[in-house]
């Protein structure tokens, strides 16, 4: 998920270049606020529940500084999912909306963290599992750290939290069923985001600039707090590589798999661009 931010403190220190720290997440992130234009392609393969097929969805993002310590952000999915048996579906699929504040650097920026509180918006089509069908809010904490030689290390820390419905009996998620097909599985959320009522998320990685290029190497886990699953959630193995074309811009390649816990995808790809400015 991408993460944006509201909380009080620390003081409105001025962001210099050399605090910029690649972070990996779709091609390029920060860990502090700044005005960044990021479309993202992902590309995933899954068999879970009965059901085999994959799905390919585009997230256009924009964040913008409103300080050097305060950012809003935006962003949706266009989302077109294959499953075998069944017809393609093609739609937009939930979006999300936060605020992210800076919340600490020290005087050269080898220390940057923030935090902050995203919302997604049940703006899916949920009839054909393009959406959950609720909200969900997500206060979370980001940090990374630098050192002379480039060597990153980052983490995103967060709490996800799904609103329920009036109109679901309490239970907070609907049960999505495709018309055409009544022995289909129930799904549990999106069909390209299953999640649980109440998780956390952590993301652990280490990254190594290269002048223009960069390898990263990372780590996502969720852990669940349903009475109906197991605690572990899906643990992720994460590779990205990244290429500055310009100042500001870069594109990335990355590669997902899990390696532990239920697998909510077989694997996922992904290639991204950002700019920032």
């Amino acid at each position: 998920m991408f993460v944006i931010a509201l909380v009080w403190a620390g003081g409105l220190s001025p962001r210099t270049a050399a605090a910029h720290h690649t972070v990996s997440d779709f091609g390029i992130s920060w860990a502090e606020p700044v005005t960044v234009f990021e479309t993202t392609l992902e590309f995933a393969q899954f068999d879970r529940d009965g059901e085999r097929g994959g799905y390919l969805v585009t997230y256009p993002v924009l964040e913008y500084a409103l300080s050097s310590a305060f950012s809003v952000s935006a962003r949706t999915a266009l989302v077109n999912v294959f499953v075998e048996g069944e017809a393609d579906r093609f739609g937009l699929g939930d979006s999300e909306i936060g605020v992210k504040y800076g919340i600490y650097e020290t005087k050269h920026g080898e220390l940057l963290v923030s935090a902050g509180l995203n919302l997604e918006l049940p703006t899916g089509d949920e009839d054909q599992a393009l959406s959950s069908g609720h909200f969900e809010v997500s206060p979370f904490v980001t940090l990374s750290t630098a050192t002379a030689s480039e060597f990153i290390i980052y983490a995103v820390f967060a709490d996800r939290l799904s609103l329920e419905g009036e109109d679901d009996g309490g239970h907070g998620h609907h049960d999505h069923h495709d018309h055409h097909h009544e022995s289909a599985p129930a799904r549990h959320g999106s069909i390209i985001a299953p999640h649980g009522d109440h998780e956390a998320f952590a993301r652990l990685g280490v990254a190594q600039v290269f002048g223009r290029l960069y390898l990263s190497l990372g780590y996502d886990g969720l852990f669940v707090f349903d009475e109906s699953e197991d605690v572990i959630g899906p643990q992720v193995a994460r590779f990205e590589l990244g290429y500055q074309v310009f100042e500001g811009g870069r594109l990335a390649l990355g590669f997902d798999a899990p390696f532990a816990g239920p697998h909510r995808f077989d694997w996922k790809t992904r290639t991204g661009f950002s700019w920032q400015f």
